[in-house]
């Protein structure tokens, strides 16, 4: 039987990832980058509330060095952090709750007789 082409690969991949994403979804299963988001978010407003300011440089400079290794721009890298500290610790935007999922709960709680 000959060997599938790279098209038809792709396409039955892109559909096995496709029911991946639902059945996490359904099962309301965090990825990789939503905890890697909350464990920023904690670091952050922790580092911040203790004021340990050469901690969060240390920290920062880390990211900012993985980053450019990475090939991303140090110094944007370094803008970007900056402006997520500020957001974070500022009040003004904070860290985004996931409310699709709240909703999804609510309305799995209806569909069960609870709400």
């Amino acid at each position: 039987m000959p060997r599938k082409s790279i098209s038809t690969r792709n396409d039955e991949q892109r559909e096995r990832q496709a029911e991946l994403r639902r059945r996490n979804l359904e099962k309301r299963r965090p990825t990789r980058d939503d905890i890697a988001r909350i464990v920023l978010w904690q670091v952050i407003t922790r580092v911040h509330e203790k004021e340990m300011p050469k901690a969060w440089e240390r920290i920062a400079d880390g990211i900012v060095d993985q980053l450019a290794e990475q090939g991303f721009d140090a110094r944007e890298s370094g803008l970007v952090i900056e402006d997520l500290v500020q957001r974070y610790t500022s009040g003004r935007g904070g860290f985004r709750r996931k409310t699709h999922l709240s909703a999804r709960q609510a309305a799995d709680g209806e569909d069960k007789g609870g709400g």
